[in-house]
């Protein structure tokens, strides 16, 4: 490793343990920094960004869930590659597409628009998720990306120092990170992979999911088979009620004419 590469390396890491742990103190550093976008890809968002597709590509493809009554369940490698690929690029392009938010929003809230320094909030603030991928390589330990809230905070923090936003009220923020996060997502059809091998029992299809799931699967099955519901008991009555009217009537109407010529 060459020396320049060395001190890169240092450098991410002594951004992102203080952007962390003294974000208030680092914050005005990041600020009066003069640096360009492709230099923050490169030696800072695309690592980081990184973590999280590749941990949850080895996890699932090599490691695996495991279910009860099913064991080890991993996803094909084709299709953990697939969707670490995927997820990667979503998450460049959520860092600069919450950049261009944060750019086109600093009038509103007193600020002044910079499009570098609105990179620069989005892909510190971003840290806390980009770590926390690491946890995605042991599929049972997933459950604690839901530290990447943290972000939040960071957000939180970072606008007022680098973009000079007043008075920001916090809804904004969350919105601004929920796109981030689901820009950020691998598509599920390619983090998931089918499990050919278990066998759905008849008449037990139905079972899993919420009402109006199991209600729309039901709908689903009785369209692909041409099969329709019986109507219901009230449906049925009425129907009889007014084919009896229908027929009451057309028998005075037949009655009528006969009664009159008799008298």
């Amino acid at each position: 490793m060459s020396s320049a590469a060395g001190t890169e390396s240092r450098t991410l890491v002594d951004r992102a343990k203080a952007i962390l742990m003294k974000p208030k103190e680092e914050w005005p550093v990041i600020a009066a920094e003069k640096t360009e976008i492709a230099a923050l890809y490169r030696t800072y968002v695309i690592p980081l960004a990184a973590i999280g597709p590749v941990a949850n590509a080895i996890g699932g493809a090599l490691i695996g869930t495991n279910l009860v009554g099913v064991g080890a369940v991993r996803v094909p490698f084709t299709n953990a590659v697939v969707g670490a690929v995927i997820a990667f690029a979503l998450s460049l392009l959520g860092t600069y597409v919450v950049a261009r938010v944060i750019d086109y929003l600093a009038p509103r809230y007193g600020g002044t628009r910079d499009l570098t320094g609105a990179f620069k909030v989005s892909a510190y603030s971003s840290t806390a998720q980009w770590l926390v991928g690491i946890f995605s390589l042991i599929p049972a330990l997933s459950g604690l990306s839901i530290l990447g809230l943290y972000g939040l905070y960071l957000l939180y923090l970072g606008l007022p120092v680098v973009m000079a936003y007043a008075n920001l009220p916090p809804l904004s923020v969350g919105c601004l990170c929920k796109s981030r996060a689901m820009l950020g997502r691998a598509p599920r059809g390619e983090s998931r992979a089918p499990l050919p091998h278990v066998r759905v029992v008849p008449g037990t299809e139905t079972t899993g999911g919420s009402a109006w799931e199991r209600s729309s699967r039901s709908r689903t099955r009785r369209v692909a088979s041409g099969k329709r519901r019986a109507p219901s008991t009230w449906a049925a009555r009425s129907r009889r009620s007014v084919t009896a009217c229908s027929a009451s009537i057309s028998i005075r109407r037949r009655i009528s004419p006969s009664v009159s010529a008799s008298t």
